[in-house]
């Protein structure tokens, strides 16, 4: 199910007070589970996979979370970490629709069929950092776990 880092550390039944983290990248997954109040690693896993199609992650990480019971906790925080080489840093005031709508055609072509832009803040230097998800993944994050930040 699940390694254990903190053997006696780690209660399931006190999931609300624990941030998850997810780790999403080509060539696999892994959650780790966080306790603030203690700062303390108790749970980490690893899928490693294959490297392969980007266009597959989603029904590969669909997969990993239907099989792993952890993802049917609930969890303080939950963060997706997403690695994509499909990114870019926008000041704050060059930020409109119109731009996000023409980065990637500009930045990310060929190939951004199917992908949706999002963006993080960048508070220390009045930016934004504007990547790409793929949308079948958003998806599946989206019904799986409803409200998480994506970094």
């Amino acid at each position: 199910m699940y390694d254990l880092v903190n053997e006696t550390g780690f209660n399931l039944e006190k999931s609300k007070e624990y941030i998850l983290f997810i780790e999403i990248i080509l060539d696999g997954f892994s959650f780790s589970v966080v306790s603030p109040s203690d700062n303390k690693l108790l749970a980490f896993k690893k899928k490693p996979l294959e490297p392969g199609d980007e266009k597959l992650v989603a029904k590969h990480f669909k997969e990993w979370i239907d099989s792993n019971d952890i993802f049917q906790n609930s969890f303080k925080t939950i963060r997706i970490i997403l690695f994509q080489d499909k990114f870019t840093i926008v000041p704050d005031k060059f930020i409109s629709e119109e731009l996000k709508n023409t980065i990637p055609s500009l930045l990310f072509s060929p190939g951004y069929e199917g992908f949706k832009i999002t963006e993080n803040p960048i508070e220390s230097s009045d930016s934004k950092l504007l990547f790409t998800i793929k949308q079948d993944l958003e998806v599946v994050l989206n019904k799986k776990f409803g409200e998480y930040k994506l970094v």
